[in-house]
C-alpha cells in the first residue's frame, strides 16, 4: 500500500480530468482494506490453482480445435496455400473477468476467436458447432445467432466457455497479429467489431489504471456487491462486467494512490453525487476515419431513448456500455449507490469487518415489492430451452421499456433465472399430462413493479388506481416470437403475482439462492404459482386485442380482474398494491405472425 506513482505522468496519460486526490495509503486505509480482505475472503471468490490449470488447459484444447477447423476449411474451399503448418490460421484471444483477472470460482471464460475472410460467421454457427457438440468433453452448446453479439455458449471439462467470432478483411491471421491496431477494423463487419472490442476494451482499462492490483482487488469487491445487490446483469439494464469495471477503473484514476478500501468507498461517494446522463469515460473520445459510429452525447440526446447513464468503452469505435439501462434500473442502482454511501459514511476511522459484511449482504428482492411479473419461458427439450430461454431473456429489456410507457409504472427486473428441476418435472407431468403439455422444460424471470403517483391530495389518494399493461405485453410477446428460432413447442407466459401469493421461500430467497429445488405440494414448482384461488380458462385466439369479460366473482377493469379487490382492508397495505394488473398471458403459438394469447382470469 505504500507504492507511489510518479504523479506527473498519472496527470498527462489517465483519464479526462486531473485526479481528485494523490493521498497515500493512511493506517486507517490500510487497516480497513485487510478487514476488507478478511471479509472478501470467507466467499472462497479464488479459485485453487488446479482449477485454474484446467482453465488454461482447456483453453489450449479448444484453440487446437479452432486453428483445425480454419484449416480443414481453408483446404476445402481452394485456400490450401494459405496454410502453413507452421504458423497459425487462426488466433484465440480472451477477455471479460478471466482476461481482468477477477474472475471467481463457476464463472466462465469469454474467448474470441479470430479467423481470415474466407470463413464466415455461418460457417462458425454451423460447422465449428457442430464438430464442438461431437467432441467428447463438450456438452450443453446453444447458440444465440440473433443476439446483439452472437455467440456459442457450451461446457468443456465442466468449464463454461463463451465462445464468439471475428472476420477479418484480410486472407491470413499473421503470428505477429495485433489487436490493438486500429486499422484491422476496416471492412469487418459491424458484429466482427463487436466481437473484437471486447478483447480491445479489456486490455485497454488495465492500461488505463494507475496500479493494476489495487483495481482488480477493487473490482472484485464491486462485482461481489452488485450481484448481491441484484444489479449486476446488462442485459436486463444494469451495468455489465465492462460497465463495472470502467467504473471502477474511473475512481483509480481519481485516486491513483489509494488502497482498495479507499476505491471501494470513493466510488460509493462518487457515483452517489454523479449527474446522469452526464458519461462516464477514461479517455477522450477519437475518431480514426473508418467509418464507424461513435458515441456522442449528442447523437444520444437527439435519439427517441437517449441514453439514461451512459458508461463509454475507452477502445475505438467508443460505444455506450450500458444503452440498455433503463429509468428503473437507473433508480435502483442509484438508491443502491446511496445506500452503500450512507453505510460507508457512518465510519469516520478504519471500516470494520461488520460493515463490509452489511455493504455485502444480499438483497431480498420479493420482499422489496407488493407486485411483479413472472415469465416463463417452456420447450420440450434441454437443447432447446437453452437457446429460447437465451434468446426471451435477451429481449426482456424491451418488454422494461414498455411497461415503464405506462402511467406510474416502474419495472425492476430481477437479474436471476430459475430452471423447473426435473424431478419435479416428472412429478406434476405423472398426475396432469395436460398441465405439462409442451411445457417439460421451464425458465422464470422477474420483474417487480412499483407504483409511483407523486404528491396527492387527500381526495385522489381514495380513487382506484389500474395500469394497463395490454399493449406492452402483446408488443413484447410478438417480438419474441419473430424470430427463426422458434418452433413448435416453444412458447412463453406471463403471470401477475402479489407479494402476499408467492410462496414462503422465494420471499426468503437471496440473490444468489438457487430455487431450481425448492418444491410444495401445494401446486408451486420453483415459483411458478398455481395459486388455489386461481383458474385457468382459455379464450378464443385474440390477435389484435382482447376481449372483455367479467366472471361472477371478479371485478374487472379494462376487461382484466381488478386485483385491487380484496379482502384486506385498504388500510393494511401499501399504495403500490393498489394497482390492477392483467392477471395472466400465455403464447403458445404462432401463425403468421400473430400471437395467440390467452388470458386467465382470477376467480
Amino acid at each position: 500500500y505504500k507504492r507511489c506513482f510518479l504523479i506527473s505522468k498519472i496527470m498527462s496519460t489517465l483519464g479526462t480530468t486531473p485526479p481528485i486526490s494523490l493521498e497515500t495509503p493512511s493506517e486507517n486505509d490500510i487497516k480497513s482494506s485487510k478487514n476488507l480482505e478478511f471479509v472478501m475472503k470467507s466467499f472462497n471468490l479464488i479459485e485453487p490453482i488446479d482449477v485454474v490449470a484446467k482453465r488454461e488447459s482447456v483453453l489450449g484444447e479448444l484453440n487446437e480445435i479452432c486453428q483445425q477447423w480454419v484449416k480443414d476449411n481453408l483446404r476445402k474451399r481452394g485456400f490450401a496455400h494459405l496454410v502453413n503448418s507452421s504458423s497459425s490460421c487462426a488466433k484465440l484471444c480472451t477477455f471479460g473477468s478471466w482476461r481482468l483477472g477477477v474472475h471467481s470460482t463457476g464463472t466462465d471464460i469469454d474467448v474470441l476467436c479470430i479467423g481470415p475472410s474466407p470463413i464466415s460467421r455461418e460457417m462458425f454457427f454451423s460447422e465449428l458447432c457442430e464438430r464442438l457438440s461431437n467432441h467428447e468433453h463438450v456438452d450443453n452448446l446453444s447458440t444465440l445467432e440473433n443476439a446483439f453479439v452472437p455467440l456459442a455458449k457450451f461446457r468443456f471439462k465442466s468449464i463454461d466457455i463463451d465462445l464468439v467470432y471475428a472476420q477479418l478483411a484480410t486472407e491470413v491471421v499473421s503470428n505477429d497479429f495485433d489487436c490493438f491496431d486500429d486499422s484491422i477494423l476496416k471492412g469487418v463487419d459491424h458484429q466482427s467489431v463487436l466481437s473484437l472490442n471486447g478483447v480491445r476494451n479489456t486490455d485497454k482499462i488495465l492500461n488505463l489504471v494507475p496500479n493494476v492490483e489495487v483495481f482488480r482487488d477493487s473490482l472484485r469487491v464491486i462485482r461481489l456487491w452488485s450481484k448481491h445487490r441484484g444489479i449486476y446483469s446488462n442485459v436486463l439494464g444494469y451495468p455489465g462486467g465492462i460497465s463495472w469495471a470502467i467504473l471502477v477503473a474511473r475512481i483509480c484514476q481519481l485516486y491513483p494512490n489509494a488502497a482498495s478500501s479507499r476505491i471501494v468507498a470513493s466510488l460509493f461517494r462518487f457515483y452517489d453525487i454523479w449527474k446522469w446522463p452526464t458519461p462516464i469515460m477514461l479517455q477522450d473520445i477519437t475518431d480514426c476515419g473508418l467509418g464507424l459510429q461513435v458515441w456522442s452525447s449528442r447523437q444520444s440526446y437527439d435519439s427517441n431513448f437517449h441514453d439514461k447513464m451512459p458508461v463509454i468503452t475507452p477502445a475505438y469505435p467508443s460505444m455506450n456500455s450500458t444503452h440498455s439501462a433503463s429509468y428503473s434500473t437507473l433508480k435502483v442502482l442509484s438508491s443502491e449507490m446511496k445506500r452503500a454511501a450512507n453505510l460507508i459514511s457512518t465510519t469516520e476511522k478504519s471500516v470494520s469487518s461488520n460493515h463490509w459484511k452489511e455493504l455485502l449482504r444480499e438483497k431480498r428482492f420479493f420482499k422489496k415489492h407488493k407486485n411483479f411479473l413472472q415469465l416463463v419461458a417452456f420447450s420440450q427439450s434441454s437443447n432447446d430451452q437453452r437457446t429460447w430461454a437465451g434468446w426471451v431473456k435477451s429481449k426482456l429489456r424491451h418488454l422494461i421499456l414498455r411497461l415503464e410507457g405506462s402511467d406510474f409504472l416502474q419495472a425492476i427486473p430481477y437479474p436471476v433465472r430459475h430452471s423447473m428441476d426435473a424431478a419435479i418435472v416428472n412429478r406434476v407431468c405423472s398426475t396432469d399430462q395436460r398441465k405439462c403439455s409442451g411445457r417439460k422444460y421451464t425458465e422464470s424471470f422477474w420483474i417487480g413493479l412499483d407504483i409511483e403517483l407523486g404528491p396527492q391530495t387527500k381526495e385522489e389518494q381514495t380513487v382506484p388506481v389500474a395500469v394497463d399493461i395490454t399493449t406492452a405485453v402483446q408488443q413484447f410477446f410478438k417480438l419474441v416470437l419473430g424470430t427463426e428460432i422458434f418452433r413448435d413447442g416453444m412458447g412463453v407466459e406471463l403471470f401477475h403475482h402479489r407479494a402476499s401469493d408467492l410462496p414462503e421461500y422465494l420471499m426468503n430467497s437471496h440473490m444468489t439462492s438457487k430455487l431450481q429445488k425448492h418444491k410444495r405440494e401445494d401446486g408451486i414448482e420453483n415459483g411458478f404459482v398455481n395459486n388455489k384461488r386461481s383458474k385457468r380458462s382459455s379464450l378464443p385466439d385474440l390477435p389484435s386485442e382482447l376481449r372483455k369479460r367479467r366472471t361472477d366473482s371478479t371485478t374487472t377493469v379494462n376487461g382484466y380482474p381488478d386485483l385491487k379487490r380484496s379482502k384486506r382492508s385498504r388500510a393494511s397495505r401499501s399504495r403500490s398494491s393498489d394497482a390492477s394488473f392483467p392477471s395472466s398471458f400465455s403464447v403458445t403459438s404462432f401463425r403468421n405472425k400473430h400471437p395467440k394469447i390467452e388470458r386467465r382470469p382470477r376467480c
